[in-house]
């Protein structure tokens, strides 16, 4: 980093540019704040990645030997060769069973197919991602039309969950 400086400098009084320097240094005052902070936070990604990790291995079981599972961001992306859609409709199923009865937490799942929904890799990614937030979306609607007391879900949800149901074949999501 030095010789980085070093070079930077030369170069700054070669072409006769300005250059600024900034000494930094954390107060220790803050330092406590900062390391509850940090430590919160290393906390918070240490329990994520255990879950991950646990949740990867009840997916797996699932899963035959030529199925590709692997992690993008916040999600498990399953790649299931020679797989209909009602067969990775089914499978996902068990797969949020087996994740609510061991793990006591939820799994989203949005599914895509190729090539009915998308022709890529990155667009059935794409797709099958959408497909989750978006059912997620749906679900969060209507869960609270129905706990403020309405009998009937709002319009625009019940067309969106009418629209998913009937689209069913073309853009499935298993929630």
């Amino acid at each position: 980093a030095q010789s980085a400086v070093i070079q930077e400098v030369r170069r700054a009084r070669l072409f006769d540019r300005p250059i600024a320097m900034l000494a930094l240094e954390p107060q220790a005052g803050e330092s406590e704040k900062a390391l509850d902070r940090f430590t919160q936070e290393f906390r918070e990604k240490l329990i994520r990645q255990y879950i991950s990790a646990k949740a990867a291995e009840r997916v797996s079981e699932h899963l035959r030997t030529c199925d590709i599972l692997t992690q993008s961001k916040e999600s498990f992306l399953a790649l299931l060769p020679e797989m209909s859609r009602e067969d990775a409709r089914q499978i996902a199923k068990e797969m949020q069973a087996d994740i609510r009865r061991n793990l006591k937490i939820d799994l989203k799942v949005g599914i895509s197919m190729f090539p009915d929904d998308e022709v890529t890799a990155i667009g059935l990614i794409e797709r099958a991602e959408a497909e989750k937030v978006e059912m997620e979306s749906i679900l969060v609607a209507a869960s609270l039309a129905l706990n403020n007391g309405h009998r009937h879900v709002n319009p625009t949800v019940a067309t969106n969950l009418d629209s998913q149901s009937a689209s069913q074949e073309a853009a499935p999501v298993v929630q």
